[in-house]
């Protein structure tokens, strides 16, 4: 994926009224003082605000930057193991298409269920951030009008080169087009330089009674509180850059105009050999040790599915 964004310097007209006080000081979403260094990366510090539970990134990266990031290395990462400096995007993205796909079939029924009056061919679908168009596939497979937004120039052009779906390169405040039935952001909202400001633009976008589906992490789920920065999504430092608890987005949602219908635990399915590689950036003993394993059972294709309750799912639906 992904999706970040220009919010410091390009504001919309949906954008809340209110300035961001120092990410140091107080906090960005409710402006209260009662903020604390929750964790250390390096030299960046995850601070948490006590009044609303959000975490943020500090110092946070700028425009220039995530510009770095979202390149045409962002989706074959070969550096992804040596570090917190090399720790983002994918190790290797293609690899996981048919893994992502079948993931994606179970999340389109679920949609579907939810939203009830679906129309074939006629029911828009906005995927925010959507990378390589694994999931705009799937929507279009299953009767959606599809369209994507995509901050990484590179993987816009190629998904243009392959399919006929209408793709926005950019940031996704400057997207504007007719409402959407469903909107979803995957793995994307930790990646929004303002996620407040780009909420309230994506309300724009979806239509009264329509869904907003996300993922991101469960930062107070009892085994992200466990690991703490062993968990590698503190760890990717040059793009994730706020941290929501189940209190926090809920709150923030209800806040621009949307009825969260669910939140629950959300996982992932991984092929063995590279799950014991991903264990050992949490644990180099236990993932050498699984590495050894699958290795010598020669298991390592083996696909599973894993849920360490670590991320979310969140449904929510846009009041009338």
């Amino acid at each position: 994926m992904t999706e970040s964004s220009k919010q410091a310097n390009s504001p919309s007209p949906q954008a809340p009224s209110y300035s961001p006080p120092l990410f140091e000081q107080k906090c960005p979403y409710c402006g209260d003082d009662r903020v604390f260094t929750k964790y250390k990366v390096g030299d960046h510090k995850i601070i948490r605000c006590k009044a609303c539970s959000l975490m943020w990134l500090y110092p946070r990266p700028k425009i220039d930057d995530l510009h770095s990031v979202y390149d045409e290395s962002y989706f074959q990462n070969e550096n992804f193991f040596e570090g917190n400096t090399h720790l983002y995007g994918y190790y290797d993205y293609f690899e996981e298409r048919f893994m992502k796909q079948s993931a994606y079939q179970s999340l389109l029924r679920n949609i579907k269920k939810y939203l009830g009056l679906f129309e074939q061919g006629k029911s828009r679908f906005l995927d925010i951030g959507c990378g390589l168009g694994y999931l705009l596939d799937v929507a279009h497979d299953e009767g959606f009008q599809v369209s994507g937004v995509e901050f990484n120039h590179v993987a816009a052009n190629r998904l243009r080169s392959k399919y006929v779906f209408p793709v926005y390169s950019g940031d996704v405040l400057d997207f504007k087009d007719e409402p959407y039935d469903v909107i979803t952001l995957m793995d994307v909202i930790e990646h929004f330089l303002d996620p407040m400001q780009s909420l309230a633009h994506i309300k724009s976008l979806v239509k009264p009674g329509g869904l907003l589906i996300l993922t991101t992490m469960d930062c107070d789920g009892v085994v992200s509180k466990l690991l703490g920065t062993r968990i590698e999504d503190f760890r990717r430092v040059r793009e994730h850059v706020f941290f929501f608890t189940r209190r926090s987005i809920r709150d923030m949602l209800q806040k621009e105009g949307f009825d969260v219908i669910q939140i629950k635990s959300h996982g992932h399915h991984f092929r063995l050999g590279f799950l014991a590689h991903r264990l050992k950036l949490v644990s180099p003993f236990f993932g050498g040790l699984m590495g050894m394993c699958v290795k010598g059972l020669r298991i390592e294709q083996m696909t599973v599915y894993v849920n360490p309750l670590t991320k979310m799912i969140v449904y929510a639906r846009r009041r009338a």
